[in-house]
């Protein structure tokens, strides 16, 4: 069963939801983000990865797609984070 959290993103002076999508799959460990984001947001996994060690909660060892909706959309920014975080951190405690 996929986590979903709810953030958002602003285009111009317009606001729109984002929902963050995390699955945890078999297989090997890696992380794929989806989407239409920009450089920073993929360079996410890496910063949520190390954050989640950080805090003590373990990551999963298996393979993570988090996936950002709506996906016709760009989305720019280091702000999905957090939300991005929590999907995984909630995924393994359920």
């Amino acid at each position: 069963m996929a986590s979903l959290v709810k953030s958002f993103a602003i285009d111009g002076i317009d606001g729109y939801q984002v929902d963050i999508e995390t699955k945890t799959l078999d297989g090997q460990p890696s992380i794929s983000v989806i989407g239409l984001g920009d450089q920073a947001v993929k360079e996410a996994s890496e910063r949520v990865q190390a954050a989640i060690d950080e805090t003590g909660y373990v990551f999963p060892k298996k393979r993570v797609i988090i996936s950002l909706a709506p996906g016709d959309i760009k989305k720019s920014g280091s702000h999905f984070d957090l939300a991005m975080a929590i999907g995984i951190s909630r995924k393994e405690t359920e």
